[in-house]
């Protein structure tokens, strides 16, 4: 990205886009797997989200703003 104020997280869940997404793509290509924290109504619930796992829960995340739950872990692959 190109602000100097975003950290990594808010790069790869904001989408991540910067000066070089033409030729690397956007950051949150990057993300494979997302740990958090939910809560669920009555109790925090720890959830793994991925392509096959809480998959609404994982697009959501991506670019689709925040307030959804607390980010614990986050898998990404090498680039």
């Amino acid at each position: 990205g190109t602000c100097p104020s975003v950290g990594i997280t808010g790069y790869l869940l904001g989408g991540g886009s910067g000066d070089v997404t033409p030729s690397t793509g956007w950051g949150s290509d990057d993300v494979l797997e997302l740990r958090a924290v939910i809560w669920n109504g009555t109790n925090a619930e720890h959830i793994t989200a991925n392509k096959e796992e809480n998959t609404d829960f994982f697009w959501a995340s991506l670019g689709g703003g925040g307030g959804l739950g607390v980010i614990t872990d986050i898998k990404t692959a090498i680039v």
